[in-house]
């Protein structure tokens, strides 16, 4: 069964790896061995995301976390742990699946999700955000992105996908994050790779906005930007302040790890942290 998902994740060309790590300060993440279900606790809060499946459904350890299989007809699905956030990824094997997975939410007392982006923020009552889902994705087995988004019922988040013409399987996940304060990770190589091409593109006067990150012309930075705002709609401009800020007057390592806080407020420099941050 999880070869059948490992083939999967490869034909659709699914890394789980990217250029800079978001990830959750303070937050412990626990997988159910039970059901395709995460929880990320934070202090006293825990935030939790499940995929409404069959109770029987069998599953298998993976080292990224566990696989499921049977989940519903020709659908598996994978939770794992990356960066800090609880993510399932649901396999869609055959046009025999269904193409709307419904996840159920929970969330502290008095918080909530509110639309950012084609994502969702998780905010308290002050309206400070303490956790996200990012955008939803979707990719078929030639590495095509499929049209995917999200719906929300109340604390159920329902990702459909249109499958018309898809190669299958289809791989689609949500992706959540949740805790005291949300991070950006780097290495040195890629800090500095960074304030290249935003120097190139004329310095922190370059400014995008969240809904405007398709037209950065550099694809690295174009993914960095997506990945930023996939944790919350921010300044992007004060991200890059930050990094310019960095470079400028820190003799940067490439070996070495940097991170900067992005929520609930954005930092005003990249610090030095341990390399299991970037890794």
């Amino acid at each position: 069964m999880t070869d059948r998902v490992d083939r999967a994740f490869a034909a659709a060309g699914v890394d789980s790896t990217s250029p800079a790590k978001i990830s959750v300060g303070d937050s412990k993440i626990s997988i159910s061995s039970e059901s395709p279900s995460a929880s990320i606790s934070a202090g006293k809060k825990v935030a939790s995301i499940s995929l409404a499946a069959p109770s029987k459904s069998s599953s298998a350890y993976r080292d990224t976390g566990r696989a499921f299989s049977r989940v519903a007809p020709d659908t598996d699905a994978v939770v794992r742990s990356e960066n800090g956030s609880a993510q399932i990824v649901s396999v869609m094997q055959s046009d025999a699946a269904p193409t709307q997975q419904r996840y159920a939410v929970g969330l502290p007392a008095g918080e909530k999700l509110v639309p950012s982006g084609s994502g969702f923020k998780i905010v308290d009552l002050s309206g400070k955000a303490t956790g996200s889902i990012e955008a939803p994705w979707a990719k078929d087995a030639t590495g095509k992105s499929l049209p995917t988004r999200y719906l929300l019922e109340g604390n159920t988040l329902i990702q459909e996908t249109d499958t018309a013409g898809a190669v299958f399987p289809v791989v689609a996940d949500p992706k959540l994050t949740y805790g005291l304060g949300v991070y950006l990770n780097m290495w040195g190589y890629e800090l500095r790779a960074y304030v290249i091409e935003i120097i190139a593109l004329g310095g922190i006067g370059f400014v995008v906005a969240c809904t405007a990150t398709g037209y950065i012309p550099n694809p690295a930075l174009k993914i960095l930007a997506q990945l930023i705002c996939g944790a919350a709609s921010i300044n992007l401009t004060k991200v890059w302040k930050a990094m310019v800020d960095t470079y400028n007057t820190t003799s940067i390592k490439n070996g070495s790890c940097y991170q900067m806080k992005i929520v609930p407020s954005v930092a005003s420099k990249l610090v030095t942290v341990g390399s299991s941050n970037c890794s």
